[in-house]
């Protein structure tokens, strides 16, 4: 599928009370879209987005393109200064996160050729 590199955010977030910080702040949610990047030199796939989306997250879940399963993901990277956050699927069970990444590809860069 031609989607089949772009994913749907699910984020949970509760945004910080800087003047009281004793004090939390009621939790919101919001979604975001990403998109898998190919294998870093160690082989480990992963996620790109939007900072804002995850900024304050608590719980980010993703879903592939044309499935209602959520996978859950954490923040492995944050770079406010150009809004992107790198995330990595996560789970204790190696199959759940191998079930993720079954039949999805990495978006193709342009080349420059």
């Amino acid at each position: 599928s031609r989607f089949g590199a772009v994913v749907l955010l699910e984020v949970s977030y509760v945004e910080p009370e800087y003047l009281r910080p004793w004090q939390k702040s009621r939790q919101g949610s919001c979604t975001g879209t990403g998109f898998v990047v190919p294998d870093d030199e160690t082989g480990t796939r992963r996620l790109l987005t939007n900072l804002h989306v995850v900024q304050d997250a608590t719980d980010i879940r993703v879903r592939k393109h044309g499935n209602s399963r959520r996978w859950r993901a954490r923040v492995v990277v944050k770079a406010a200064d150009v809004d992107l956050a790198v995330l990595q699927i996560v789970s204790e069970d190696e199959q759940e996160v191998a079930d993720f990444w079954d039949g999805v590809k990495p978006v193709q860069w342009g080349d420059d050729n």
